[in-house]
Order: structure tokens, then C-alpha cells, then sequence
């Protein structure tokens, strides 16, 4: 009888040996689970936390070398309008200037493309002003007759401002036309639209103001 009871206890102290067995095993196989899960976020948001260092620091690097760009061209500019600034007062005793003043009138004028225009130049220079004026409103007249019309082109006035100016740069102005009295009991038929200037293809690149000095 003393030997069942011992048989029957070993037996129900092996089975609960082997439940906690397998309860630690599984609970081992969770713990271990879990923090393969926790190392796998932890390497996944450093990971990220790497990549967006690394766009922040190509992204630094590309602005970086844009502003060295920007800043040598900005040095370049100002070098070259300093060699330009400083070559001005040679050309205007030139024998080209006249040529220059002429080709710099007449893009000012295709530029601007009005039919009413003045003209100034400093106190220096207004006879040779003048002069170059003559052959650049010959030639004006003659783009704006191919890509204005005739019509238009035969209204052209341009005339020379004889206030001078304090400095040897400034656009040349449109006068402003006097307004004529209408007539209170008569109808005006809707005046048609003048040819427009900006699809022409003989307009500058560039805006340019006639200069003279």
C-alpha cells in the first residue's frame, strides 16, 4: 500500500514537473519573442533616424554649394560691371559711341514700342544725342511698319527732351496724348485695338534704356 501511495506521488510530481516545464518554456519562447520585437523597432527607428540625417545632411551640402554658386556668380557680376563701369568714359570719347547711342535708342524703342516717345540725355552729350536719334527713328519706323503696319507706323513721334539729365542712364519716356473734347450727343463707334507688341519677334531680349553720355 505504501509503495502504490509512493508510485501514484511520483508520477503526479512528474506531470506537474513537466506542466511547469512547458509553462517556462513558453513563457521563455514570449520574452525572448518580445524582445526581438523590441530590438527589431529599436534598429528600425534608429535606421530611420539615420536616413533622415543623412537627407538633412545632403540636403544642407546641396544648399551649401548652391549659395558658394550664387555667391561667385554675384562676384563675377559685380567684377564685370566694374571692368565695364570703368571702361565707360574711354568709349564715350570713342569713335563708336554715335554707333553705340544709335543701336541703344532703337532697342529702347522697339522695347517700349510706343508711337509717342521722348528722348533725354545729359547736358554732355545732347548734340550727339540728337544726331544718333535721327538714324535710330528711321529704323524704328521701319520695324514697326513690318510688324505693326503702316498705319501704325505713320503716327511715330519722337522727339528729344532737352532738360538734361544728372546721371547718363534713363529710359527713355511715352508722352501722354492730350485728351480732345468729346462731343456730348454723338455715339463713338469701339475704337479697334492696335496691333499688340508682345508676340512680335523682332522685340529685344532684353529691356534696354538709351543711354548717352
Amino acid at each position: 500500500m505504501v509503495q502504490f501511495i509512493k508510485q501514484e506521488a511520483k508520477e503526479k510530481a512528474a506531470e506537474i514537473k513537466l506542466k511547469a516545464d512547458e509553462e517556462y518554456n513558453i513563457q521563455k519562447l514570449r520574452a525572448v519573442e518580445d524582445e526581438k520585437q523590441k530590438i527589431r523597432g529599436d534598429y528600425e527607428r534608429k535606421e530611420k533616424q539615420v536616413e533622415v540625417q543623412k537627407r538633412i545632411a545632403q540636403s544642407n551640402e546641396v544648399r551649401l554649394g548652391r549659395m558658394k554658386t550664387l555667391k561667385a556668380r554675384e562676384e563675377a557680376m559685380q567684377a564685370v560691371l566694374a571692368e565695364a563701369a570703368a571702361k565707360l568714359p574711354s568709349l564715350t570719347q570713342g569713335s563708336g559711341y554715335a554707333t553705340l547711342l544709335e543701336s541703344l535708342i532703337l532697342e529702347a524703342l522697339i522695347e517700349l514700342c510706343d508711337q509717342k516717345v521722348q528722348v533725354k540725355g545729359i547736358a554732355s552729350a545732347a548734340a550727339i544725342t540728337q544726331k544718333a536719334m535721327t538714324p535710330a527713328v528711321a529704323k524704328y519706323k521701319e520695324w514697326a511698319t513690318k510688324s505693326q503696319g503702316a498705319a501704325w507706323a505713320s503716327t511715330i513721334d519722337v522727339t528729344f527732351d532737352s532738360t538734361p539729365l544728372t546721371s547718363g542712364c534713363a529710359p527713355a519716356r511715352r508722352r501722354r496724348p492730350r485728351a480732345r473734347p468729346r462731343p456730348r450727343a454723338r455715339r463713338r463707334s469701339p475704337r479697334p485695338a492696335s496691333p499688340s507688341c508682345a508676340g512680335s519677334a523682332a522685340s529685344p531680349s532684353r529691356a534696354s534704356a538709351a543711354r548717352s553720355r
